[in-house]
């Protein structure tokens, strides 16, 4: 059986295993030397939680609001929100 580079056998597939191995040890390397400071990563963690803290304090808020909404149009006549909800 042939592999993607040709050679039959054993031999190919751990020739693909080594270069796959090395690699992904290349791009270790790269990832280690960062031109951006430590710190700023950091920041942009923080700000992406406080976004997502903000998103869900707006939806509780959506949500309290169509409830309230929804209370209105039940104190009105109780048949109301049956007539509303699609079917």
């Amino acid at each position: 059986m042939t592999n993607r580079a040709g050679v039959e056998g054993r031999r190919g597939d751990r020739y693909e295993l080594t270069r796959a191995i090395r690699l992904l040890g290349r791009r270790l390397e790269l990832r280690s030397f960062s031109l951006v400071p430590e710190h700023l990563n950091r920041a942009e963690g923080y700000r992406g939680a406080v976004a997502v803290a903000l998103a869900a304090i707006l939806f509780a808020k959506a949500s309290d609001a169509a409830f309230a909404l929804f209370r209105h149009i039940y104190d009105a006549s109780p048949w109301w929100p049956l007539l509303l909800t699609p079917t």
